[in-house]
Order: structure tokens, then C-alpha cells, then sequence
């Protein structure tokens, strides 16, 4: 009776989290990659606990830790915390009823959850094994005052270093083959030395500039929804890595007189400016970017249409098709995916405002949240009234301190 207990125990934990993943598989962007991942870990942390449940003093060994820290890394704390305590129930049913191992695997994942989020490189694993053994020696010593100082010591030791050691080992692997963005990757893609980076800053300058701008923007949105602003940051940063290979037909590039597309008809400027989405895919495909960038740099223009070119076709010829004038798409589908189309829309718009004023940009960020809004470019997303007012008040803040006021110095 005690297995089937167990047994309808963890098919209600696994019902649990199935609900809680698809509850929040917009609001986290929560890719099938990520979801495996999530998946495999706790199966790996079950799958040993119950091996291990077979030998004495087992309760003293745990991965919940790994299982923590990993989650953190792949999503955020809010999710790490909630998996942490379903997979410390699952475990602690399998290996003793007492609620002193329950506690006990808790403690050590939650630990691990914390310390992740200090995470800076790769050598901040070691203080997580050192957060995570002190926590599960301490906790042991408290909940088990009667077993030796030297046993659980040695049990919280390779616990945390295990837990540690498999974090460090697998995360890069799903990384590599899930495609997926854990702060461990991001961090290593903001680096202004990454080899794309400075490629992308050599070939296309203004672009390059263009982007770092957009990033300040996408991550002061993100972090006042409540998303990630680590990743946000990153897709901002690679959006326009395709111009990099026809620079010059993209006027933030164009340091000398003379513009490309004075001698082209628009419908062949237009193919032009297109394929830089294309051209941005496969160069992000090919430095194995994650998902998220990639899905990036496919909307961020969604289906709007190149109003200058359309309107000088217009002018040539009566038949002109609309469609011939628009990005292929598809339109935003998560909040990121907006606010990064949002920020690219403003940045560019806001830039050639003689003069800004608070007054003049809040009007101008408003007025294109608006356009965007009623041309149908966010239905896809789930963006709420609110958020979009959270995002222009983002938006301005940047923006006022990109246009401050400067003070007119007297000429000698």
C-alpha cells in the first residue's frame, strides 16, 4: 500500500506541475527546450532518490539542490522555488515519511535557488556548493542531533559538490542541444568580446550603436513587467546582426555622401532591407544563439510595412501591392518579442526629434505603442493595457536620459 501511496502522490505532483508549466509558459517564455529540461532534471533527482532510498542513511544524500539551482538558471527564482518544494515532496515520499527529510532536502534546494541568483561565470558554482553544504550541515546537525557530526558532514559535502559538479556538467550540454537561454549563456553573450559582438560593431557600426540603445530600452521594459531583463538585453543586442552583411543600405552606416538606394527602384530596396531578418537567422543559427534571440530577430519588424519605399512606389505607379512593402514576419508572440519591436520602433523614431523635451518624447513613445497597437502587430502577444503603459514609462525613462538637456558653453 505504501507504493501505491507513493504512486498516486507523485501523479499528483506531476499533474501539479504540468498545470503550473502551462499556466506559465507565456508569461516565462517557456520553450519546449526549457520544459525538457525542467522534465529530465527532476527526473534524474527521482530516478536517483529512489535508488538511493534502498540504503541506509539515504535521507542525508539529496539533489534537490541541482534541481534548484538549475531552474533558476534555465527560468527565475519564482519557478525554481515552486519546483524545488514538489520535487523535495516526491523525494521525501520515496525515501521516509518524515517530515524532518523533507525539510531537510528543502532547505538544500532553496539554498541553491538563492545562491543562483548571484551567479556572475562559471566559478560562482563553487559558492553555491559552498552555500548549499553549509545549509545541509547545519539543518542535519539540527533536525538529527543524535546522528554523528562527521556522517552528516560528509553527507551534506558530497551532496552540494555533486549537486554542483552535475549543474556545471549538464547545463552547458542543454545549452548547446536545446537551444535554450539560462543566465549562465546570457551573461557570456552580453560580453562585448564575444566573437559576434565585435564582428557585428566592426562590419556595422551604426547598427551595432543602434542596438546597444534598444537594449537599454528592451531591458528597462522587461524588468518593470517582471521579465527577464538578461534576456532581453541579449535579443536587443543581436536583432540586426543581419545587416551585417549589406551595411551600407542601412542609414545608420552611412558615414559617407552617397545612399545605395538613390539608384534602385523601392521594390528592390525593399528585397534589400528584407534580407537582413534571413541573413540575421542564419548567422544566429550558425553561433548556435538561442531560441528566444533567434525568434527575435524574426519579429522584430513583424508585418509592418516600409512606409518611405511604399510611398515613393506610390507616387511611381497607381498598382502597387502593400504586401510587396512588408516584412515577412510573423508578428511578436511573447512579451519580449513586443517590447523588443516596441523599442526598435522608438528608438529610431525618437532619434531624429530635434530638441526633445519630456513632453515631446512621452507623446512621440505613445503615439507608436498606439500605431503598432491598432495595426494589429501585438495581437499575438498577451499584453495587457497595463503592461503597455509600464513599457512607455520605461521607454521615457531611458529616453530622458539618452536627450538630457546640455548646458551651452560661451565660445572663448
Amino acid at each position: 500500500m505504501p507504493g501505491i501511496g507513493n504512486l498516486y502522490l507523485n501523479i499528483l505532483l506531476a499533474v501539479t506541475l504540468g498545470l503550473y508549466l502551462y499556466q506559465i509558459r507565456h508569461r516565462k517564455s517557456l520553450t519546449r527546450g526549457k520544459i525538457l529540461i525542467i522534465v529530465l532534471s527532476i527526473l534524474l533527482v527521482v530516478v536517483v532518490n529512489s535508488l538511493a532510498a534502498k540504503f541506509s542513511n539515504s535521507y542525508l544524500y539529496t539533489l534537490i539542490p541541482y534541481l534548484g539551482g538549475t531552474v533558476f538558471l534555465v527560468l527565475d527564482i519564482e519557478t525554481a522555488l515552486i519546483i524545488t518544494v514538489l520535487a523535495s515532496i516526491s523525494s521525501s515520499a520515496l525515501i521516509s515519511p518524515d517530515l524532518r527529510v523533507l525539510s531537510y532536502h528543502l532547505l538544500g534546494g532553496w539554498a541553491a535557488s538563492y545562491m543562483a541568483a548571484f551567479y556572475t561565470d562559471r566559478y560562482s558554482i563553487y559558492r553555491i556548493i559552498l552555500a548549499v553544504f553549509f545549509t545541509l550541515g547545519l539543518s542535519g546537525l539540527l533536525l538529527w542531533p543524535g546522528t554523528g557530526v562527521g556522517q552528516i558532514f560528509n553527507a551534506a559535502f558530497l551532496s552540494a559538490l555533486f549537486s554542483g559538479l552535475l549543474t556545471l556538467g549538464i547545463l552547458p550540454l542543454f545549452e548547446r542541444f536545446f537551444g535554450i537561454s539560462t543566465d549562465l549563456l546570457l551573461l557570456e553573450l552580453i560580453n562585448p568580446n564575444h566573437p559576434l559582438l565585435k564582428e557585428f560593431a566592426a562590419k556595422a557600426p551604426g547598427s551595432f550603436s543602434h542596438s546597444q540603445t534598444i537594449a537599454n530600452l528592451a531591458e528597462a521594459a522587461a524588468r518593470r513587467l517582471g521579465l527577464n531583463p538578461l534576456l532581453a538585453r541579449v535579443m536587443a543586442l543581436y536583432h540586426d546582426i543581419g545587416k551585417m552583411q549589406n551595411p551600407e543600405y542601412f542609414i545608420e552606416n552611412q558615414v559617407v555622401e552617397g545612399n545605395p538606394h538613390e539608384g534602385l527602384p523601392p521594390e528592390e530596396s525593399v528585397k534589400v532591407l528584407k534580407r537582413h531578418i534571413e541573413f540575421g537567422v542564419e548567422i544566429a543559427k550558425k553561433y548556435g544563439l538561442p531560441e528566444e534571440v533567434i525568434n527575435g530577430i524574426r519579429t522584430h519588424h513583424g508585418t509592418t510595412v516600409m512606409e518611405y519605399f511604399y510611398g515613393v512606389a506610390s507616387k511611381l505607379n497607381n498598382d502597387v501591392h502593400k504586401e510587396q512593402y512588408q516584412y515577412p514576419g510573423p508578428k511578436p508572440s511573447t512579451k519580449l518579442e513586443a517590447i523588443l519591436m516596441l523599442a526598435d520602433t522608438i528608438e529610431a523614431a525618437t532619434r531624429t526629434i530635434p530638441n526633445p523635451d519630456p513632453h515631446t518624447l512621452r507623446t512621440k513613445v505613445r503615439e507608436l505603442i498606439e500605431k503598432r497597437l491598432n495595426e494589429g502587430q501585438l495581437d499575438h502577444t498577451d499584453l495587457t493595457r497595463r503592461d503597455l503603459q509600464d513599457i512607455e514609462e520605461a521607454f521615457v525613462q531611458v529616453l530622458l536620459g539618452i536627450h538630457h538637456s546640455r548646458i551651452e558653453y560661451p565660445e572663448k
